[in-house]
């Protein structure tokens, strides 16, 4: 800031050079984390050729979800040798294009990925946004562009850092908003989750940035009806596209009520002596309604193209996702010890068969998992209570990520238990929360230099002594506290009341703690001024 003031540039030109070089810094940070990787690595994950395949049927028009080889619920692809063969073509016209990991735009013909032009209906298609949203690109382009699969979580989180740094501009707290997004911009873990193959995580994290721009707005900013009305309708179409593409987003519906009934709250003065009035109560329920309404739509609108392509081909139509019975089974398994969950695929498919009428693991049989895990609740409350307490510590600390790899020899506390499955595996799938990225290069910090932020703003806005010997910052970190805490509400979500072990939705919790970081530094910026002259 200080370069650029030196450089005698107006006020208003600044911030648009500074939210710039942070972008452009986040895109060399991504182009250097896929550039600098094969098409092999890339495609390691059987998630990320399925969604391209299926992106490729539909931009070949042949519906959706299709892809040139049956797309099951299992994990193991090499066994089918459509599979096979589609790799081997999709390498071929790779490097007969000269498509690279960079030139995302870069395309090749759908038509010869198929081995013998047939394209088959897939019978596995949950978090399936992300294949469509990438068949829509293919039929504008023309063409499949296979990169392009790793690089759209990356643009499209482009404007979202815009209209985050901006919304704190606005609300008087730009200095918290840039710091914010050179932070996510150098961390390895937010860039990595943009860009993974593995999942759509990156639109979970996205929601996020969103719900955040929100919170933002309707606490801190100068809330109109007009202004509220309008990003709920953005905030809606947004998350409508993003849940499609990643089923935890709708968990984060509750922190968006939040948000939107702060706004409501500050957006129509109260009558004196009334809490909230019946105008307040309206523009909250329109909010959540435009809200909701895109999410609602666009699910149906999927629901009817997938019906169609079914029915044209003479495939039953089958649910997107499992019973979440199944996920929230295998998910007690991060913190029980006693009564016998465990966080893997097998032990989930065991205890349906345990429970199941017809003696298989199908997915009509999923639902008598939720007598099961209701039962343990019925017959000890403790014990569950017990494990939401663990989970909502173990996120906010990030405890799972403490070890330190130069230190330790792991970046990762390893599991202690049984019960914890394969936990182990999903956090070695990605860079962790307190690994940093600058370029080509990537390393690691001690937990403490991530959590030091959010302690400190804690005590500077609670403790009286810090009150008055730090006023501004003191000021500024209260001013802070109920953003943070709407976004940590969004975050702790999935968590809390699924599972810890997924490790992607739990580490998210450092953006919380990079907003304390924020909060901090413009503190301690405005605590340095010299005061106003009267």
């Amino acid at each position: 800031m200080r370069i650029i003031a030196r450089m005698g540039l107006s006020g208003a030109l600044r911030p648009f050079l500074v939210v710039s070089a942070i972008c452009g810094l986040f895109l060399a940070n991504a182009a250097a984390l896929i550039g600098g990787s094969t098409t092999r690595e890339l495609f390691r994950f059987w998630r990320s050729s399925d969604d391209f395949a299926i992106a490729a049927g539909y931009g070949a028009r042949q519906g959706f979800p299709v892809a040139p080889y049956r797309v099951l619920d299992t994990i193991r692809r090499e066994r089918d040798p459509r599979f096979v063969d589609f790799r081997r073509l999709l390498d071929q016209q790779i490097a007969l294009q000269n498509v690279t990991p960079s030139t995302f735009w870069r395309t090749v013909p759908p038509a010869s990925l198929s081995p013998d032009g047939q394209w088959r209906a897939a019978a596995r298609f949950d978090d399936g946004g992300r294949a469509l949203f990438l068949g829509l690109c293919y039929r504008a382009l023309g063409e499949a562009a296979p990169f392009l699969l790793f690089w759209l979580g990356i643009l499209i989180c482009v404007p979202l850092l815009v209209g985050l740094f901006l919304e704190c501009r606005w609300a008087g707290h730009g200095i918290a908003g840039g710091v914010l997004i050179a932070l996510l911009s150098c961390s390895a873990f937010f860039v990595e989750m943009l860009a993974l193959g593995y999942s759509a995580v990156g639109f979970h994290v996205m929601a996020l940035l969103v719900l955040l721009g929100l919170a933002v707005y309707g606490l801190r900013g100068q809330v109109t009806i007009r202004g509220l009305v309008f990003r709920s309708l953005v905030a809606g179409v947004l998350i409508g596209v993003f849940s499609l593409a990643r089923g935890t987003v709708p968990s984060l519906l509750p922190a968006f009520v939040m948000a939107l009934g702060a706004g409501a709250w500050r957006a129509i003065p109260t009558a004196a002596g009334r809490r909230i009035g019946v105008r307040q109560l309206g523009l909250l329920a329109v909010s959540v309604a435009l809200l909701v309404a895109p999410y609602l739509f666009l699910s149906n609108a999927v629901d009817g193209l997938v019906a169609r392509t079914m029915t044209k081909r003479g495939r039953p139509m089958m649910p997107r996702y499992h019973d979440p019975a199944l996920l929230i089974w295998k998910g007690l398994g991060d913190f029980d010890r006693t009564k016998g969950y465990e966080f893997r695929d097998k032990a989930g498919e065991r205890a349906i068969i345990r429970g199941s009428r017809t003696g298989d693991a199908s997915r009509a049989q999923e639902i008598h998992l939720r007598s099961v895990i209701l039962g343990d609740i019925r017959e000890d409350p403790v014990w569950f209570a017990t494990i939401l307490v663990k989970r909502a510590l173990s996120t906010i600390t990030l405890y799972k990520v403490w070890a330190y790899g130069p230190r330790d020899g792991t970046s990762i506390i390893p599991a202690a238990s049984p019960n914890e499955g394969v936990i182990d595996a999903y956090y070695s799938i990605a860079a962790h929360a307190d690994w940093y990225r600058f370029g080509s290069r990537v390393g690691e910090l001690p937990i403490v230099f991530v959590l030091l932020p959010s302690l400190i703003c804690l005590l500077a806005g609670t403790l009286p002594s810090v009150a008055s010997s730090a006023p501004e910052l003191a000021r500024v970190a209260r001013a802070g506290f109920p953003v943070m805490s709407i976004l940590a509400v969004g975050v702790l979500a999935t968590p809390v009341l699924i599972t810890t072990a997924t490790a992607f939705e739990p580490e998210c919790f450092v953006i919380v703690h990079f907003l304390a970081a924020g909060f901090l530094v413009e503190g301690v910026v405005k605590a340095r001024k010299p005061p106003a002259r009267a």
